[in-house]
């Protein structure tokens, strides 16, 4: 995508979903002042998901942070006919179980 690759940083970590890692890069960006934006890189069915998550992390940072979601290149995902391949269908599907779940519980519990 052009980024510098001293512009890149990978945190450690051990996260288990997309909750995980967001509240793991709040807590890098609370001590990092500099950082004021992020690149997040994930699937075309998980962007949208995965955009509100973040946002709703880092809302209770005391500055804005400018939040950039784009898919992987390597995602051949067809998303103008995700109905056609049963992979992508199911990808879908459970997106929307995913995305009901954040928007009912999972947002509550972001701290």
């Amino acid at each position: 995508m052009g980024i510098p690759e001293e512009d890149i940083i990978v945190l450690d970590g051990n996260s288990r979903s997309t909750q995980d890692e967001a509240v793991t890069i709040r807590e890098y960006i609370r001590s990092n002042r500099e950082i004021d934006s992020i690149i997040i890189v994930t699937t075309k069915f998980h962007s949208r998901r995965a955009k509100q998550i973040f946002v709703k992390a880092l809302s209770s940072l005391d500055r804005e942070i400018e939040i950039c979601v784009r898919s992987s290149k390597y995602d051949m995902s067809n998303v103008d006919e995700w109905w056609r391949d049963r992979e992508d269908f199911e990808a879908v599907i459970f997106e929307y179980l995913k995305l009901a779940h954040f928007w009912f519980r999972e947002q509550f519990l972001l701290k």
